[in-house]
């Protein structure tokens, strides 16, 4: 089922709701999704979204990538704090043009995947001390309540499974 079938048919179905932001919102999950195979789950979870007003805004939140979240069209940003313990993540990022201004996330049920380390050909010795400049940060969602997330910096690369995090600002 391709793509353009597959969001007329979501168009279709969000015709008769009267809210332009619902019809919106729905549009946006599914174009977010890159499998249009899967359609029939997504119009199935359109009437659970109309009526659950909660609901809407975590799929508003979710559909948004991590680092589109956590970084705020702000650009490229540094990791200045990593904290690992059991079942839990902490990170605080800030955009590399304004350090003071600081993003955190905080990832519960956390499990590692991996965590990778290799020096740059150009370099004699890999570098930890903080901060680390953020290639990228991925997320995935697994299918069930948990995310994959990958975190690449230049000597450092961490994948992880956990609850979508709970984001906070500094200057907020």
């Amino acid at each position: 089922m391709g793509g353009e079938y597959a969001l007329s048919k979501v168009h279709q179905q969000l015709s008769c709701c009267p809210k332009a932001k619902t019809q919106t919102l729905f549009l946006v999950i599914l174009q977010n999704y890159k499998n249009y195979i899967c359609i029939k789950k997504y119009l199935s979870l359109v009437n659970h979204f109309i009526a659950d007003k909660q609901a809407r805004k975590v799929a508003i939140i979710m559909t948004r990538s991590i680092s589109e979240q956590l970084f705020r069209s702000l650009g490229t940003h540094a990791v200045k704090k990593i904290c690992i313990s059991e079942g839990r993540l902490e990170l605080v990022v800030a955009p590399w043009s304004d350090l003071e201004n600081e993003g955190s996330a905080i990832f519960n049920n956390m499990t590692v995947s991996y965590i990778e380390a290799e020096r740059d050909s150009l370099d004699t010795f890999l570098d930890f001390n903080l901060p680390w400049d953020i290639i990228r940060f991925d997320s995935e969602s697994t299918g069930l309540s948990t995310w994959r997330f990958g975190l690449c910096c230049r000597d450092i690369v961490i994948g992880f499974v956990a609850n979508w995090p709970v984001i906070t600002f500094s200057n907020q």
